[in-house]
Formats: C-alpha cells, sequence, structure tokens
C-alpha cells in the first residue's frame, strides 16, 4: 500500500511510496501498486503522486545495514510488516532505474 506525506503548510502534495524488502535491504519504491507503469510516472498529470524528484535523477532508494537496525531501534519501521518485492515491482524498479541512467524523464523540475 502507498502513502503520501502529511500535509503540511509549506509541503507539495503527493510523494506517494511503496516500501519492500529485497534481500537484505528496504527499497523505497515509486507507488507501482497505483501506477503501473514507469511511463506513466513521466506524464504531468500524475505529478502529484510521483516520488521525490531527486528520484528522477538519482535512483530508487535503498537502505542496508547497519540503517536498517538504526530504524527498527527508532521503531520507525518494523521489517515483519514490509513486504517482499515482487517479480512485477522488480521488474519496474530496474525500468525506473534504466530511465534515471539513460535520462528519460521528462517530467520534472529539479528542486531538491
Amino acid at each position: 500500500m502507498s502513502f503520501a506525506n502529511v500535509e503540511q503548510e509549506g509541503c507539495n502534495t503527493g510523494g506517494y511510496l511503496l516500501i519492500r524488502k529485497h534481500g537484505a535491504s528496504v527499497i523505497f519504491l515509486p507507488a507501482f501498486d497505483v501506477l503501473d507503469s514507469v511511463e506513466k510516472f513521466n506524464q504531468v498529470s500524475n505529478e502529484d503522486i510521483s516520488p521525490p524528484d531527486k528520484w528522477y535523477v538519482d535512483g530508487i532508494l535503498s537502505i542496508e545495514e547497519p540503517f536498517i537496525s538504526e530504524l527498527i531501534s527508532l521503531k520507525l519501521i518494523e521489517l515483519e510488516e514490509i513486504l517482499e518485492m515482487s517479480e512485477k515491482e522488480i521488474n519496474l524498479m530496474l525500468e525506473w532505474e534504466t530511465m534515471v541512467k539513460n535520462k528519460g524523464f521528462t517530467n520534472i523540475t529539479i528542486g531538491y
């Protein structure tokens, strides 16, 4: 399930994320459960559910040890509740990273 950042004065809406486990990593993905293709994230009409601009340039966020243990100790994540990445999500992640590498995203205004 995706979630959005809390609306707060001065913050943009959107920023939907999908959190998954893959091997020994916790991966923060674009909301592939809301938009089922990478190309849909490249459309202006979907700006409000897109991940942070930085992801369009630097790629998807992956967290590994010792940071996972730190997040658990701070009770920021519960590893048992995070689902493993599906094959579809892995393929979409690889497609996303290819778009980043090839600078294929055109629907971004870098402001990070």
